[in-house]
């Protein structure tokens, strides 16, 4: 654990030199405004903001690229020493995704203070009470997907090879980008987002870390993001990437429950 921890300046020095760039020019005011840099509000459904959503999405695949990983070799480690005393690989597993959503949410919050840092350099920044509750949703959303995709990655890895795994999961993550930068081409009249295609948003596994297209029933939170006028509400996100770690999860323990050990240690040569 040691080890990943210290992973954690990445996240320190990434979120600092992602906003001193946004923070020459003092428009940011408020934490709620660094958050929502994170949590892609510059982003809209066009190709020309494909490299802004780019952009910000770099500090969540740097988690994926460092703790793709984590589990896995933790496994391919554990599994001839551990396991021969341990017959509950389940409750090993359980709790090694525990430690897993715990660096994710560390790390997303290491981000954004961070971030916060870089800003204070040229102007005070200050901290609100919706800033409080848009973070509250930016940490359970964000450290989700994080959680959802990085296990997805182990998982794989553990099936196949963890450039493999990598592969998979970043090919679907591009494709969502792909999809979304192209919805403003097909699906939006006179400037407004057309009603009946707002499933497709929902379906997109990456336009649910996208708060300009969300909404919420707490007033002065939708008045923030609600730039679109879509329907849209963060509790869906919550409970999308929610539906997608137990699916994983419950793939997972059954994974390492079953899977033959020497099959796993051939990536890493069995260390």
């Amino acid at each position: 654990m040691k080890h990943y921890a210290k992973f954690l300046l990445v996240a320190f020095f990434t979120g600092f030199f992602c906003v001193i760039n946004c923070a020459k020019n003092g428009t940011i005011k408020e934490l709620s405004d660094i958050i929502l840099l994170f949590g892609f509000y510059n982003v809209n459904y066009y190709p020309q903001y494909i490299m802004e959503i780019t952009y910000w999405f770099i500090p969540l695949l740097l988690f994926q690229i460092i703790y793709g990983t984590y589990i896995y070799r933790h496994f391919c480690c554990a599994s001839i020493y551990f396991f021969s005393r341990c017959c509950n690989r389940t409750v090993w597993f359980l709790k090694e995704m525990l430690v897993l959503y715990l660096f994710a949410v560390v790390y997303l919050f290491v981000l954004i203070f961070s971030g916060f840092m870089a800003a204070n350099l040229f102007t005070p920044v200050k901290i609100g009470q919706v800033s409080i509750l848009l973070l509250g949703y930016y940490l359970l959303i964000h450290s989700l997907f994080l959680l959802f995709t990085t296990l997805l990655i182990n998982i794989l890895a553990i099936l196949f090879t963890s450039n493999v795994s990598f592969m998979i999961v970043e090919g679907i993550s591009l494709f969502g980008v792909a999809v979304f930068c192209l919805m403003g081409n097909y699906f939006v009249t006179q400037d407004e987002f057309l009603p009946q295609y707002t499933w497709m948003l929902k379906l997109n596994p990456i336009a649910h870390l996208i708060f300009s297209v969300h909404g919420s029933s707490i007033e002065r939170l939708n008045c923030l993001i609600n730039v679109n006028g879509i329907s849209f509400d963060l509790n869906l996100s919550v409970f999308v990437y929610l539906a997608g770690i137990v699916i994983v999860m419950i793939s997972g323990c059954f994974i390492v429950n079953y899977h033959d050990f020497l099959n796993v240690n051939q990536e890493i040569g069995g260390i």
